[in-house]
C-alpha cells in the first residue's frame, strides 16, 4: 500500500465514522465521492498500464502490473484488474 492509498483510506474511514456518529449527509456524500474518485483514478491507471505494456519493447515493462510498479501505483492491488 502506498502512502497515497493509506491516506485516502484513513480519510475515508474518518469521514465515514464522523458521518455515522453525527448523521451528516455532507460527510456521507464526501465519503462516497472520495471512494468513487479513487475507483475512477485506479481504473484510469489500469488502462494506462495496459496500453503502456503493449509498448513493452519501448518501456521495458512486459505486463500492466510491471508498469504500475515502475510508477509506484497500487491500482492492481485491491480487487485486481477489472
Amino acid at each position: 500500500m502506498t502512502n497515497e492509498t493509506y491516506y485516502y483510506a484513513q480519510l475515508d474511514s474518518i469521514l465515514r465514522a464522523y458521518a455515522n456518529e453525527h448523521n451528516s449527509p455532507l460527510s456521507k456524500a464526501a465519503a462516497v465521492t472520495i471512494t468513487t474518485l479513487r475507483e475512477e483514478r485506479d481504473e484510469a491507471r489500469r488502462l494506462y498500464c495496459r496500453v503502456a505494456a503493449e509498448f513493452a519493447p519501448l518501456t521495458g515493462q512486459e505486463t500492466p502490473k510491471q508498469v504500475a510498479a515502475s510508477l509506484n501505483w497500487d491500482c492492481f492491488e485491491k480487487g485486481g484488474a477489472k
